[in-house]
């Protein structure tokens, strides 16, 4: 039995990258009564400047026929991140007798039995001292940052590795050209919450938290075994709801990273601690000095990242 073959060429339009952006000026931190929270904007591409990180790139899918229109409804594009690495942690107390707070990517988090409030969203697992859970195992970097239970919705062509329908998005321009052309846009925010007092050793008071992320934000392409004609499936099928039953591409990948340290005093405003920023294409180690009376703690880095790197189009099975 004989298939047909569609093969779809996907092309980045030189420079279309350059509108992507890192907004600094969203970096804040807000104190409550019960705990601060390190905000880096909100995820909104109809406004991406209210985002802590704006990405946007233009890519050209060229199918078969005159047109060059043939295939190209079977493939779509959107923005995938990877962390690359973190430090986020709050200090509780004053030296020597300091106690972390820390968040993590956990291999284990079903084996935590205490949790951490979240707002607007399900409590986290956490891991207390004494409280007889296992020992908390770290996921090693990279990890990938999607949702993939959100996909399937008719946005994006079905579960793939992207930051999801609320953070990415395909939408087509007007020709002439050959093939469909598409303006890819991204948007990414996260935010850190610290409680006041630690919920151990006799709840030393929060004196210092801080967010240090680097993450490596990636244009993927990919194809679909249903229409996507614009961006939206017109239909489903098992295939398009697992991510093995597709091709990949890389186009072009984005380095970015957040550096933040804030200084807790005695229900005062938090206080900077260097200045905090938000960078796209990082290109040395970022310090921040050892705050007075916390000796114990070390000036921290942020790795060094390359800038942008254009990938070779590449297919790849990934059941294979």
């Amino acid at each position: 039995m004989a298939f047909p073959l569609i093969v779809v060429e996907a092309q980045l339009l030189s420079g279309s990258n350059d509108g992507s952006t890192a907004n600094p000026l969203n970096l804040d931190i807000v104190a409550g009564s019960t705990g601060v929270n390190i905000i880096t904007g909100s995820n909104d591409l109809d406004d991406p400047r209210l985002a802590a990180v704006s990405l946007q790139a233009t890519v050209t899918f060229v199918g078969g026929g005159e047109s060059g229109l043939r295939g190209t409804e079977f493939v779509f594009a959107g923005w995938a991140q990877n962390e690359e690495g973190e430090n986020e942690f709050g200090t509780y107390g004053t030296a020597p007798g300091q106690h972390y707070f820390t968040w993590l990517p956990l291999a284990n988090p079903t084996a935590a039995t205490s949790s951490f409030p979240i707002a607007n969203g399900p409590p986290a697992p956490m891991f207390v001292p004494g409280v007889g859970n296992a020992a908390a195992v770290p996921q090693p970097p990279p990890v990938l940052d999607a949702q993939p239970t959100a996909f399937g919705s008719g946005t994006s062509g079905g579960n793939d590795p992207t930051l999801g329908p609320l953070q990415t998005r395909q939408s087509q321009n007007s020709g002439p050209f050959l093939g469909a052309q598409f303006l890819v846009s991204g948007v990414d925010s996260l935010s850190e919450p610290f409680p006041l007092a630690h919920p151990a050793y006799g709840g030393p008071a929060l004196v210092q938290c801080q967010m240090v992320d680097v993450f490596e934000m990636s244009l993927v392409w990919a194809s679909s075994a249903v229409v996507v004609s614009g961006g939206v499936p017109a239909g489903t099928s098992a295939a398009t709801q697992t991510m093995p039953d597709r091709l990949y591409g890389l186009l072009i990948m984005q380095p970015w990273s957040i550096s933040a340290m804030y200084g807790i005093n005695n229900g005062q405003s938090p206080a900077d601690i260097g200045t905090p920023t938000i960078t796209l294409n990082p290109s040395a180690a970022v310090t921040f000095p050892t705050a007075t009376g916390l000796s114990s703690l070390s000036p921290f880095l942020v790795p060094f990242l390359v800038p942008p790197i254009l990938v070779a189009i590449e297919g790849v099975n990934a059941q294979q």
